[in-house]
């Protein structure tokens, strides 16, 4: 650990406020933008480099939260393991697929292979006569599987179990407290787009200002808000849409 990291973990350790906690961010942050555009390479269409980053804040902060200095561990490594799981987890949201097309893109994928072994060439052709699958279908599946290919880049750092927000006093959000419904607030959120997540993180999660949120994220505190409310309505239309509230 570099001196001047070294040092911004001492103060974060003696005095972890919003102040401290930005510094950190702050160094870090070209780590979130790299391993953003490392995997934009590979994105699907309808996913932008944007909801990467965003995501990638998310999972940053984290890290900081439950990194140990102490141990010794390095913290890029630490943070990179959370950032690249947090970045991978909204593509997977993004880019779902029925099971049935999971099936079909196998099915594929191990027709692929048996030609290969049998000496021919791995084309459409050949892909029609071993699967049985219309033109039309095949290039669908095709496409699917080029698509999907982003959630195998690194099966082993996907963030396990964690919990997307831990909301409190937020009056829009009251009647999903007050019945103690969590994974029903937790579902809801999980459909809402990256930016309004890491927005509503900020703000109910890591209690931060919307000042605070705007230093952040580089933008006016009126547009902060603009967010938040934006963030706040898209929530409760989703659960309008579940049918909760």
């Amino acid at each position: 650990m570099e001196a001047k990291e070294k040092e911004l973990w001492e103060q974060y350790q003696r005095n972890p406020d919003f102040q401290t906690k930005e510094k950190l961010v702050t160094n870090y942050l070209p780590l979130v933008k790299y391993l953003a555009g490392r995997m934009a390479i590979h994105l699907p269409a309808g996913i932008g480099k944007e909801d990467l980053e965003s995501c990638g804040v998310m999972g940053l902060l984290e890290a900081i939260k439950k990194f140990v200095p102490e141990r010794g561990t390095n913290f890029t490594s630490f943070a990179q393991q959370r950032i690249k799981g947090a970045m991978i987890d909204e593509i997977r949201r993004l880019s779902w697929v029925p099971r049935r097309l999971w099936q079909q893109i196998n099915m594929v994928e191990q027709a692929k292979k048996e030609i290969t072994l049998a000496g021919k060439e791995v084309n459409e052709s050949n892909l029609i006569e071993k699967t049985g699958l219309s033109q039309e279908n095949l290039k669908k599946i095709n496409g699917f599987s080029k698509q999907m290919q982003v959630t195998s880049l690194d099966q082993d750092n996907f963030l396990e179990g964690k919990n997307l927000l831990e909301f409190t006093n937020s009056e829009p959000l009251d009647v999903v407290l007050k019945n103690e419904k969590h994974e029903i607030l937790t579902r809801a959120i999980s459909f809402l787009e990256s930016r309004d997540k890491l927005i509503l993180a900020l703000y109910y999660q890591e209690r931060l200002t919307l000042k605070e949120i705007s230093l952040v994220l580089n933008v006016t505190e009126s547009r902060v808000c603009q967010l938040h409310s934006r963030a706040i309505s898209r929530l409760r239309d989703k659960l309008k849409e579940m049918s909760y509230v």
